[in-house]
């Protein structure tokens, strides 16, 4: 009787750990924009994503693309915010020239703490 007695002590005392155990989540939100026609020969949009993790972090993340008669560009910004403060941002941005077909990119980390 004791025996059954405490293994249904242990079966209750598991149930908290197992519920605690699903209790993570992640909530994210998508925005795509396509702003004003762009002008006829031209393509334009952009997107952008905020994250929420179970523990605080928020990610917020865009991209964007452009190509028109002045070349084809296309940029990426991301910046993560911990929950202790800690602020990493992350850009990302890429050009080519429709006449050489020469390409240049940079690409700029911060991180604030």
């Amino acid at each position: 009787m004791s025996r059954q007695w405490l293994a249904g002590a242990a079966a209750l005392l598991m149930i908290p750990g197992i519920a605690l155990a699903q209790d993570v989540s992640t909530r994210s939100t998508t925005t795509t924009t396509t702003s004003a026609p762009p002008a006829a020969g031209s393509y334009s949009a952009s997107e952008s994503r905020k994250t929420v993790d179970a523990d605080g972090t928020v990610t917020e993340k865009s991209r964007s693309y452009d190509s028109s008669a002045d070349g084809t560009s296309a940029r990426a910004n991301s910046e993560t915010r911990a929950a202790d403060g800690t602020t990493v941002s992350r850009s990302r941005e890429e050009h080519v020239d429709p006449v050489t077909g020469e390409s240049s990119s940079s690409t700029t980390t911060s991180v604030n703490r």
